[in-house]
């Protein structure tokens, strides 16, 4: 048995559409007062389908916006911790480089430079992420 997956907004479009043509086809020779009753059905069913749709559209929004806050604080904290953790390399790094060995001292300056793009990355984060979310209310 196949099963297919119809999308309930489209359907409910489609809904509408079939619901005002087949109202107004029926409504044809009819006495104009039970043409015009059927006619406020069809217009009673497409609004509420309509609002159904927008409840739907709505639950929809509210769900996709938690989720990007939900990812983007995810990913703030991933970028947080990075910078965290290389300025603990870095400590570690120029505690070595105190012994003068210039590969030590290279290396604590190579860190020093990887926390600096970390830190640019994080703040670059946090910009954007305002900008979303100023668009976002």
């Amino acid at each position: 048995m196949t099963h297919f997956h119809v999308d309930p907004l489209l359907a409910t479009s489609h809904a509408a559409v079939i619901l005002v043509a087949a109202a107004a086809s029926y409504a044809v020779g009819l006495d104009p007062g039970v043409a015009q009753a059927i006619n406020s059905v069809a217009i009673l069913g497409v609004a509420c389908i309509t609002a159904w749709t927008a409840a739907k559209a709505a639950q929809i929004k509210k769900v996709a916006d938690a989720t990007h806050v939900l990812s983007n604080s995810a990913m703030g904290v991933q970028l947080l911790a990075n910078v965290q953790n290389l300025e603990a390399l870095s400590v570690l790094a120029h505690r070595f480089a105190e012994n003068n060995n210039a590969a030590d001292i290279a290396a604590a300056v190579a860190i020093d430079v990887r926390v600096e793009s970390a830190k640019t990355v994080y703040q670059e984060h946090l910009k954007q992420q305002a900008v979303v979310d100023a668009i976002a209310r």
